[in-house]
């Protein structure tokens, strides 16, 4: 499972960098972060137990998250500020100097600066605009502000995040609920997406994937998968992959099973709609994540290779503008942009990780435990 993990944050980061690494289409950013609701939903029914108390499950979920995402976002200001005055290009932190308040209000800007540092809130601030002269106001569609909120994130990808937040805060209660009560969830959830589909024609950014009552959805889907998994005799059996040659060469072979499967929804999106043909597929996933996970749950270098997810999504986009700039003061292909980046950055994140994550992961557990 944790190989998928790492698979959906390199699509999301080949999105960005709007560069194929293979001949043919993997899963694209929207798709790899819904799929990853419902691993979020998997794993966390998955370690719930270990935690005493409700509190201790907050602190460490929340320390995990947090930690990283603010060296993160020290990364991304020092290499913006460095390069803004060495080199004039402020990279991320360029909106904030353009002159902000000639192009939105000051309650926006203040607004989307706070949730660079808190996180929680970034998904709200694509429901938002506040152009200059207006008032914060909601939005149908963000691209219709003479300069979009998002703009001012600093990590923008972490909007995800957000909705993970929010996630958290509601699962010990969601946990105690019966599996019923959850599939009741799951159906109205559902339901009130296919209604805005239909009736609002909301089907647009940010309403597809990025709307919270809608992707609920998936997090339960991952919980109930957890749920059927863990009454099933399967889960007493283990086949333990601990030879890293065989490990990579079953993960070569689910790699084309994943391509298989957006090759699949694209066929079966010419019936049913780009959309729909996600929401049947999902169902899917939902059997294929504790097959990954049972496949794999005893092995150390999948677990190592999940935990590189998490440093590749958040410095993917800083990285990719980084990249560019390399490489057009080389005169290499642009073509080429999505290869380097999956290669440089997989190389950098596994630094972050070994040097960083792991380390702060030794202090948040220390700080878990002080909770009981």
């Amino acid at each position: 499972m944790d190989f998928l993990r790492l698979y959906l944050a390199v699509c999301v980061l080949v999105g960005h960098a709007n560069s194929p690494i293979f001949p043919w289409t993997i899963h694209n950013g929207e798709e790899a972060v819904e799929i990853f609701f419902m691993i979020s939903g998997f794993y966390m029914s998955l370690v719930a137990p270990k935690y005493s108390s409700v509190k201790q499950f907050y602190v460490s979920r929340f320390l995990r998250i947090f930690f990283p995402y603010w060296v993160a976002l020290g990364f991304v200001i020092v290499l913006s500020v460095g390069f803004g005055v060495f080199g004039g290009n402020w990279l991320e932190l360029s909106p904030y100097f353009s002159r902000p308040f000639e192009k939105n209000g000051f309650i926006g800007v203040a607004f989307t600066t706070l949730t660079n540092l808190t996180i929680f809130f970034q998904d709200w601030v694509l429901f938002f605009k506040h152009d200059v002269g207006g008032s914060l106001v909601f939005t149908n569609n963000f691209w219709e502000s003479s300069q979009p909120l998002f703009h001012y994130l600093l990590i923008p990808q972490a909007w995800s995040i957000s909705l993970e937040l929010f996630f958290y805060l509601l699962f010990p209660f969601m946990r105690k609920l019966k599996s019923k009560s959850l599939v009741l969830i799951l159906i109205v959830s559902l339901l009130a997406r296919i209604f805005s589909y239909q009736v609002f024609h909301a089907t647009r950014d940010p309403w597809r994937y990025r709307f919270f009552p809608f992707e609920i959805a998936l997090f339960v889907m991952g919980m109930l998968s957890f749920r059927i998994y863990s009454s099933l005799t399967l889960k007493e059996r283990s086949y333990p992959v601990k030879n890293i040659a065989l490990y990579f060469l079953i993960c070569s072979a689910l790699l084309f099973v994943f391509i298989g499967a957006k090759f699949a929804s694209v066929e079966i999106s010419r019936l049913f709609g780009v959309l729909y043909a996600r929401l049947l597929l999902y169902l899917l996933w939902a059997f294929v994540i504790p097959l990954l996970f049972h496949l794999f749950k005893t092995s150390e270098t999948d677990r190592f290779v999940g935990e590189l997810s998490y440093p590749v999504y958040l410095i993917h986009f800083i990285m990719i503008a980084l990249i560019k700039i390399v490489m057009d003061a080389f005169g290499l292909s642009s073509n080429l942009l999505g290869i380097v980046s999956v290669v440089v950055i997989v190389a950098t994140a596994t630094g972050f990780y070994v040097f960083i994550i792991k380390r702060l992961d030794d202090v948040r557990n220390k700080i878990v435990i002080r909770q009981v």
